[in-house]
């Protein structure tokens, strides 16, 4: 996937990957979302490493790049019958801002958007 001004973070342990996120620039899918924002399109720890606070970690190096660049919000769009994950990303101060309908085939699941802003001072 080749996407411009995208940013992949790599969580590494002894040389192993373990875990990654990616933010590009993506088209939000409600006006909820302020322009120039990033996306977050995925945050990913391995099972085996699931609980040792390592999506902490990640997701701390991602605003920590999102305040670099000088971006002002970021988002994400999450299953919304994945409470782990909403439970996460709003623990790191992200709220619901809508609904969106994502096709799994013949199937329509609502995912849930989340947005949090940036404070770059």
């Amino acid at each position: 996937m080749s996407v411009k001004n995208a940013t992949a973070l790599i969580l590494e342990l002894s040389g192993q990957a373990i875990g990654y996120a990616f933010l590009c620039p993506g088209e939000a899918p409600n006006r909820l979302v302020p322009p120039h924002s990033i996306q977050l399109k995925w945050l990913y720890i391995l099972g085996e490493w699931a609980g040792h606070k390592l999506g902490d970690v990640l997701m701390a190096r991602c605003l920590e790049h999102v305040r670099h660049i000088g971006v002002g919000s970021i988002w994400l769009t999450v299953w919304n019958n994945n409470g782990r994950a909403i439970h996460f990303y709003e623990r790191w101060g992200f709220r619901k801002v809508g609904v969106y309908d994502f096709v799994v085939g013949r199937d329509i699941q609502k995912d849930f958007v989340l947005l949090k802003n940036i404070h770059t001072a």
